[in-house]
């Protein structure tokens, strides 16, 4: 439920859940339930959640937008290394206007080497019922 006014938060439900988890939550299988660097992308009738663990995973989470003071449901992985230096953090998540696209960046470690740090970009163009493409 959304408050009468920004200036009335006595009027605002009860806190409730980022992340209600559902029978596609993904994060516990990895391990880790931490998350880091949270986006969200919303059109005229859903909302994306966009967040990456610092090990590997970029994940996405969804609901609608009439029920986005209620949480996300349905995270899924996304993108995924093996070399968890290679999704590490500092994700970004950018629409691209109107088209319905959006731009992914990650920050990697190149941990093989010198440690520099550099990031990784991704563009999606469209949302399918199993999420980006």
């Amino acid at each position: 439920m959304r408050a009468p006014a920004v200036g009335a938060p006595g009027d605002l439900d009860r806190a409730a859940p980022l992340l209600r988890g559902g029978a596609a939550d993904r994060r516990r299988e990895q391990g880790r339930d931490g998350w880091l660097d949270l986006w969200t992308i919303c059109d005229a009738t859903d909302c994306h959640l966009f967040f990456s663990d610092g090990n590997g995973h970029m994940y996405r989470s969804q609901t609608t937008a009439a029920e986005l003071a209620e949480g996300f449901d349905d995270t899924a992985i996304v993108l995924e290394d093996a070399d968890r230096f290679w999704l590490f953090e500092a994700s970004d998540v950018y629409r691209l206007g109107d088209s319905g696209g959006c731009l992914m960046i990650v920050e990697a470690l190149a941990v093989a080497s010198d440690w520099r740090r550099y990031f990784r970009a991704w563009t999606l163009t469209a949302w399918t019922a199993s999420g980006p493409r």
